[in-house]
Formats: C-alpha cells, structure tokens, sequence
C-alpha cells in the first residue's frame, strides 16, 4: 500500500524538504541560500542540498523545478508537460506551470549553483548484515502465473483466500485457500483496495496506474458471490489508492473516505452518503498524493477520526478530528522532508500500552534515477497520549515500503517484517524482504535485531505486504506481491520475472 504505487515524478520534487533539524545552513553561496530562501519556500520549507548528490541535483531535480517556476527551454517544451486530456484545466487552474518565469534567469541560476556547489558527491549508505535463510518461515510460490507480474492489489481475504488485482491484464481475482479461482473479473486497470460490508465488495480503481490527473478512476461494488449486481458507487476520481468504509457523522448511513493520489491535483475527502445511492464529496485536504487511510478514535470522544499518510511534495501524517456533525479539524502530526519518499503508515499499538502509535516506512526511489539513501526505511513513533508522537526506532532499509509489527515466533517479543521495492540491486537483493528478528524485550532505538530474508526473495519484485493466518493454524503468514518494474541498474533479472511469472508468494510461518 501503498504509497504504493510507484512512477511518481516531477511533482515530488518540487518540494524537497529539511532532512534533518540538524542540518546546518551552508556558508557556500549565501546569495544562492538567500534566494532559495525567498522563491524556494512558498508552500515547503527549504530544500537542503545534503538530501540528495550532486548528479541527482543538476541533471534532475533542479531541471524539473525549474518548469515550476517556469523556466523552459522552449515554449513547445512546456505544452508537452501538460497531458492534453480533461486534467490539463485543473493544471492551468493551479498554475503548475507558468507561462513566465517567476523569477529572473539571474537569480535562478544562482539558486541551482547553491545547491550544487553544497550537496554531496554521494550520499553514504551502510549495508545491512542479512542472513539468506529463514528458520522461521517456508515459502508457498503462486501456481497463478502472470507474465508480466502487475500485482496492485494484494490482500487476504478473512474468509479464507485473498484476493489479487493484476493492472497488466486488467482482472480482480478472487482466489480459495487453495489458490483455486473462485471468481475472476475483468475491470478496469488497477485494482487496489477490497472492503467487505454488508455482504457486498467495494472495490478501488485506480484507473491509471501511470501518474495522470486524469480522473478515470472509480469505486465499485461486487456481491459476494457472481457478478449480477455490480455497480460503480462513485467515479471519476484521481488516481484513488485507499478506501476506508465508516458513518462518520452518525446518521446510519455508511460514508466512503477516499484517497486520491492523483499526480498534481489529487485529494483526500469522505463522500457523505444521501441514501438511495446518492454521495455528496466532501474535500478534507485538497491536495495530491494521499496514499494511505486509517479510521480510528484517536481523541476517545466516541468519534471516527481519520489519520492520512501524504506522500506528494508536503510529505507527512495529519490528523482529521471528527466533530460528529461532518466537520472535521486539520492537524498535522508528523512532517517528513519529501526526499524521503514515503511509502506506508499503520496506526498500531506496538509498545502495549493501550495507545495507538504510528507505524512508517520511508522508500519510495521512483522520481528519478533511484539512489541509495541513508533515510530510507522503518520508523516507529510513540504516542504520548495527546496523539503527539515521537520517534523511538529508526531500522535502515533501502527502498523500504512497507512494515508489520508482530510477535511473528511468539517469543514474548516485538519483530518486524518489512519490503523494499527499491533494494541495493547490485549488492543486497535480498533487502526486497527483511525479517527483523527481535532479540530484546521492547522496540526502541537500541533494540537488538538479527536480520532474515529467504531463498526465494528474488523471484519478484515485492510491492505489496499483508499478514494474517492464511492457514488458521495460530500463527501469521505473511504475503507478498510482486510488479516487474525496470530495474535501475539492469542486472538482468527482470527477464526473470517475466518468465517465471509469479504474482505473489506466501511466507508460512513454521511455528506451528
């Protein structure tokens, strides 16, 4: 989940934020800081150079913010930024790209010398000492081949089975324990996101799977057996990752909250529910790359409240208190700098002790030739209890993009098991599935972990996680969905992929 889902470009790094509150301000070039400074900071806080190297800097990021500001080489070049469908008039209408520059040639060029004279020839990375086997768990390939592996939807069904979504061939799966089609659905591209009310299936389309703010994608309801019946709830929506089901102003009726990642006009917003299948949208953040929905009581008021992971330019978690009435107040509890690529968030108690805390993974590498980053992985915050957090534990993990936290040996102690859709692919494939073995008592900064992947880890490229007793033996499995994506740099292993054709895989757990 994703902040899932990958190929976002352009707009992220528009907004490249501080990466540490202990970064120093560079003596190299305080014009060029001071003019940053001024146009680099509008609806951001400041990039700093040391977030990314140099190369990076001036071949990549610094030319795409330049069209923000509106530098182009030509005027045809700007007109091919624009997607000539329906979604270029929400880009013409927040000025994405504008026509004249919003600043002089002058000081422009002397803000891209800052940054390049100030960022590093290469951000250090330390590898990760991982053990190849895994004595803790047995690996079940898919007999369901796909060639491509497009796997945008990976989930377990609590039923028993799970349910699969494949963008290439464009088909919602439903799959028995024993991997033996119940159902198969031809739809459009990009199932993401199953929930089951009232015996009935909702469905999340993202419509595209390529970053486009063409509103294609839709919601729809499935029976839970056949096909007669199904019928889109709501549509022409951006790009939507997550749905979650909940009545958050206590009228009996079940609301739709929605995350729209979009590309550059996306949203987070509830669709009230009018009854006789009428919804009326109510925008709760009107900007892109929500990824990631949580419904819980956070405040213990008896209300629903909704915690949002954002991983587009203002990267971070908010917060919407829910007044009961249909209101909703804004808070924003975590901020992260956006080169951080955030790629998950799970509301979970981990420390016990009646609280929810918050779950994240830092990881997505997609925006431009990916580099390693030492920023990269699992973060684990407290909650104090005022839903104020704090980081406790920081676990590297290149390209890290999702994470569960469980007693997977129920050993009295904490473990974590986490993908990288961006692993270090020249020397440490394995880091595509980590299995953080807890050998102390709590998840803190100093905890002591042992590190597992498994034998098979390079039969795809994981995207998608999930966890649960697949086989209702008493302990958790874990799955995993893979998407063939080119890697960077080849090593050849994407011919691979596509030959052998593996979707997803299960871990089993061999506790019991």
């Amino acid at each position: 989940m994703f902040r899932l889902l990958l190929y976002f470009i352009l707009f992220i790094t528009l907004h490249l934020l501080i990466w540490s509150c202990n970064t120093t301000t560079p003596k190299n070039n305080e014009e060029g800081y001071a003019l940053a400074e001024r146009y680099c900071q509008g609806c951001h806080q400041l990039p700093d150079p040391s977030q990314l190297d140099k190369n990076t800097w001036k071949n990549h990021v610094l030319p795409k913010m330049g069209h923000f500001l509106g530098f182009y080489k030509t005027p045809e070049e700007r007109l091919s930024l624009f997607e000539n469908n329906p979604a270029d008039e929400h880009l013409k209408l927040k000025n994405i790209y504008p026509e004249k520059p919003l600043l002089s040639e002058e000081n422009w060029k002397t803000i891209q010398q800052y940054y390049i004279q100030n960022a590093p020839d290469k951000l250090g990375v330390e590898p990760l000492e991982i053990q190849k086997d895994n004595p803790f768990f047995s690996t079940i390939i898919s007999p369901n081949k796909f060639s491509p592996p497009s796997t945008t939807l990976f989930q377990f069904n609590p039923n028993g089975g799970l349910y699969f979504g494949d963008a290439h061939t464009q088909q919602f799966i439903e799959l028995n324990p024993d991997f033996s089609i119940n159902r198969n659905i031809q739809v459009e591209e990009g199932a993401v996101c199953v929930n089951t009310f009232q015996e009935q299936l909702f469905v999340t389309f993202m419509g595209s799977f390529s970053p486009t703010d063409n509103p294609k994608g839709m919601l729809a309801s499935f029976p839970k057996k056949g096909i007669d019946g199904s019928k889109i709830i709501i549509e022409n929506l951006r790009r939507p990752v997550d749905t979650k089901i909940e009545d958050l102003n206590n009228d009996g009726l079940p609301d739709f909250i929605i995350a729209e990642f979009g590309k550059f006009t996306g949203c987070l917003a509830w669709h009230k529910n009018l009854g006789n299948g009428q919804f009326e949208k109510q925008i709760l953040w009107d900007k892109p790359g929500c990824t990631k929905v949580q419904i819980i009581d956070l405040n213990k008021d008896g209300l629903k409240d909704i915690v949002a992971l954002f991983a587009q330019a203002d990267e971070g978690i908010d917060i919407y208190y829910n007044n009961g009435k249909g209101g909703f107040k804004r808070e924003r509890a975590i901020s992260f700098p956006p080169s951080y690529g955030s790629s998950s968030m799970r509301i979970q108690d981990f420390n016990k002790d009646g609280i929810p805390d918050i779950v994240y993974t830092a990881g997505d590498n997609a925006d431009f030739l990916p580099i390693l980053k030492p920023y990269h992985g699992i973060y684990l915050y407290e909650n104090n209890g005022q839903n104020q957090f704090k980081q406790t534990l920081f676990q590297p993990l290149n390209g890290a993009y999702s994470a569960f936290i469980h007693d997977f040996d129920q050993d009295g102690k904490q473990d974590i098991a986490a993908i990288s859709f961006f692993p270090d692919w020249q020397n440490q494939i394995e880091q595509g599935f980590v299995f953080f073995h807890n050998l102390d008592k709590t998840l803190q900064q100093s905890s002591n972990f042992k590190r597992y992947s498994f034998p098979e880890v390079n039969k795809g490229r994981w995207i998608l996680m999930d966890c649960a007793d697949f086989d209702q033996d008493g302990d958790l499995d874990i799955g995993l969905g893979s998407l063939v994506m080119e890697v960077v740099p080849k090593i050849g292993i994407e011919e691979q992929w596509i030959k052998e054709g593996i979707p997803f895989l299960i871990l089993e757990n061999k506790l019991k």
